[in-house]
């Protein structure tokens, strides 16, 4: 018997996958974001702990107010008043084992919710929406702006939209992809072993 590629549709998926920052101005219809999210839903946590929620904001208003705030000044993130829906990810109270996972130097709360987030960004992917994540912005303004209580955190931005330009063989939006390292520089049987992959 061949020995024949297994073919994964996920890895498909994330192979076109791109940080879109360039939107048209379609609205994400409904039933796609609910997929988008149900996907957040569905993400693993430590110890099913699920330490999030999700402020899904469309209001164009708003959008304009939640691109402004960032730390240095209001064109570094001028294209998420683009997006079609921003969600503002927020960590919830943190678990006794979130507390004693920090102690060992491990904050699986927000390993939680990043896998979260990127469940979306995929399957916002398959659904031909693109995403960026943002990192960069003021807490504070954005809590402010969406009365999200000042004992939260929000740990990261998520944009969504449409692609301004077309989705090819490139990518989302016809982005191509970045330089990626080797397999056998980031994967190995142990640190030193140079020859993996």
């Amino acid at each position: 018997m061949k020995n024949k590629k297994t073919c994964s549709n996920v890895l498909n998926i994330i192979k076109i996958r791109r940080s879109v920052r360039s939107f048209d101005d379609r609205p994400i219809e409904k039933e796609k974001m609910e997929l988008i999210l149900e996907a957040a839903r569905l993400a693993p946590s430590s110890c099913n702990s699920q330490p999030w929620r999700f402020v899904v904001v469309d209001d164009k208003v708003l959008l304009k107010k939640i691109a402004k705030a960032q730390p240095l000044g209001p064109n570094v993130n001028k294209f998420l008043e683009s997006a079609g829906v921003i969600i503002a990810c927020v960590d919830e109270p943190k678990l006794f084992i979130h507390k004693a996972a920090d102690m060992v130097n491990r904050d699986n709360q927000r390993i939680d919710v990043g896998i979260a987030v990127e469940h979306m960004v995929l399957v916002a992917a398959e659904l031909g929406i693109g995403s960026c994540w943002i990192g960069w912005f003021s807490e504070k303004k954005v809590k402010e702006l969406l009365r999200i209580p000042k004992k939260k955190t929000v740990s990261v931005l998520l944009a969504l939209g449409y692609p301004k330009n077309k989705t090819d063989k490139n990518g989302i939006g016809g982005i191509k992809l970045r330089p990626r390292k080797k397999l056998s520089e980031v994967a190995c049987k142990n640190y030193y072993d140079e020859n993996y992959g």
